[in-house]
Parts: structure tokens; C-alpha cells; sequence
């Protein structure tokens, strides 16, 4: 005969005795003086957790780790007994996948039966369900949510840069051989320096030249980026890319769309740097913008 811990008592227990906090079943039970029966347990309470999901985020703290993003989804759970809210019950929390991180509660329930956690991931590929983990209580509907788009914690510092070009600078002196490029060739000081600030342009000769690093240039087919395709007006951003991921897909409050494509050594942290082509009047009117951003995708 199975013993149930919950009825042992010095005597029998009646088969419609209820006991809290147990779900409707029956069942033999075993006294401690050897005596037993059956009884039934029929559930006083009737314990549900309901569950809410805040908007996704990247925390202000995350930083890029083997090309993905820490995104967090705050939870906010209400414990309640026939309708009634349910103070001082302490909650387990379990995700559906083995790639979230769950954050229980810190606190039991307040008076009002609200308790808060959380839950993490760097694997956005599919959506999360999380419920209850507590035998007391019920998650009738659990709460399922995608982890994309997630909105920075921070806005960012937004600028803008160009391809230069070479008949802008005419009126500066010539100079070469210049390093990495053709050694017959001149090109105007000015116009070199400014390939260096904004990374290529175009020489009066039609040709695209890079800015290599360390001094050095070179010749390509297109205003080359730092994941080594065509920089497009509209769609290429520069950015850190601890913070935001290469080739990730951005919304830009105001901008719309944009993909980090490039990077620069000016590009820091929460910065980014969108391409305006050869568009440089725009770009100095745009100036200097604060602007939030969702993470769409990688």
C-alpha cells in the first residue's frame, strides 16, 4: 500500500477530508500507527499564474560574443486564487528551450499577487514559451514570444560619411607617388586626406581608391566595406561591431532599414556611421542625430 505523506495523522483520515494545495485525486493512505484506508482529496484552492512578456531589448550592457547579441525579455507574473491575488508565494520559472537563461523572481509575490523575472538568450532563431514551475500553481496560458525585434536599451550617436571625390579638392597641390597606388600618378593632398577620413573616393581619373589602413591605399572596384561588399546609399551603416553585429539588420528610428556593412576606428560603442554616398551636402546637413534602434535580425 502506497503511503501519502499529506494524510498521515494519529488517526484516520475521512475519505472526503480536503487537504490545501492538492490536486483532486484519490487514493489509500497509511497512518503512522499502521492503520489506513482510502480517501479522496479534492482540491480547496485553485492557484494560476497569468504571465506577460515585456518587448524584447538589448541590455545597455551586451556585447557581441561569437557573432550574436544578448537580448532579455522582462516577465511580470500575477499569482491568483479564484480571482483573488496571492501574496508571499515564492516562483520557479522554467522556458521551453534549453538556450534561455530564466531569471525566478528575487521577491515573493507583492500584495497585489505581482512578481517579476526574466529571461535571456543569444539564440533568437525561435520563440520562447515560459510558465510556472511550482506544483502549487497553474500556468493555464503560458506566455509565448519571438525574440526579434529586440530595441537597444540605448539610443546611438548617429553621423554620417561620404565618398570623396576628387574634384572637390582641385584647388590643393599634387602629390605622389602615394602609397599603394599607381606610381605615376598624382593626386591632389587634400582630396588623399579626405580618403583617409571617409575611408574611399573617387580620383578625377574615374577610379575607386580605398584607405587601406597604416598609410597605405589601394585601387577597387567599388567604395569597398569592412565585410568586403559595395557600400549602397540607404542600406550601409558602420558600426561597432562589439555592439552590433556584422551584417546585422537595423531599423533606425527615423532612417528605416540599414545593414551593418562596415566599421571605423572613430566608431565606438553605442555610434554609428551611415553612408550617404556621394552625397556630402546632405550629410553635413544631417549633422549629428540621437536615435534609437531595434535589432531585426542577423
Amino acid at each position: 500500500m502506497k503511503t501519502w505523506p499529506l494524510a498521515q495523522t494519529a488517526s484516520p483520515v475521512p475519505p472526503t477530508t480536503p487537504l490545501v494545495s492538492c490536486h483532486s485525486f484519490s487514493g489509500p493512505f497509511l497512518n503512522s500507527d499502521g492503520s489506513g484506508g482510502e480517501w479522496s482529496c479534492n482540491l480547496l484552492s485553485q492557484r494560476q499564474a497569468a504571465i506577460s512578456a515585456a518587448k524584447p531589448v538589448v541590455p545597455r550592457e551586451s556585447r557581441v560574443e561569437g557573432g550574436e547579441i544578448l537580448t532579455r525579455v522582462e516577465l511580470n507574473v500575477v499569482v491568483t486564487d479564484s480571482g483573488q491575488p496571492v501574496p508571499g508565494v515564492s516562483l520557479s520559472m522554467d522556458s521551453d528551450r534549453a538556450s534561455d537563461t530564466v531569471t525566478d523572481p528575487a521577491l515573493p509575490t507583492d500584495p497585489d499577487g505581482v512578481a517579476s523575472a526574466k529571461v535571456e538568450t543569444r539564440d533568437q532563431t525561435s520563440a520562447s514559451t515560459l510558465s510556472v514551475n511550482s506544483p502549487d500553481i497553474s500556468t493555464p496560458s503560458p506566455t509565448t514570444f519571438n525574440w526579434l525585434p529586440a530595441h537597444y536599451e540605448d539610443d546611438f550617436l548617429v553621423t554620417c560619411y561620404v565618398i570623396s571625390l576628387e574634384s572637390d579638392f582641385t584647388g590643393s597641390p599634387l602629390i605622389g607617388p602615394v602609397n599603394g597606388l599607381p606610381a605615376d600618378r598624382k593626386y591632389h593632398q587634400a582630396f588623399i586626406q579626405d580618403v583617409k577620413l571617409q575611408g574611399s573616393g573617387v580620383a578625377l581619373d574615374g577610379s575607386t581608391i580605398h584607405y587601406d589602413g597604416h598609410g597605405a591605399y589601394s585601387v577597387q572596384p567599388c567604395a569597398y566595406t569592412a565585410i568586403h561588399v559595395c557600400a549602397v546609399d540607404g542600406t550601409t551603416v558602420a558600426v561597432d561591431f562589439n555592439v552590433i553585429p556584422r551584417r546585422a539588420n537595423t531599423t533606425i528610428s527615423t532612417l528605416g532599414s540599414r545593414q551593418a556593412q562596415d566599421r571605423g576606428g572613430a566608431i565606438v560603442d553605442f555610434h554609428i556611421d551611415e553612408f550617404f554616398g556621394t552625397r556630402r551636402a546632405a550629410c553635413v546637413q544631417a549633422g549629428r542625430r540621437t536615435l534609437g534602434v531595434d535589432f531585426s535580425s542577423y
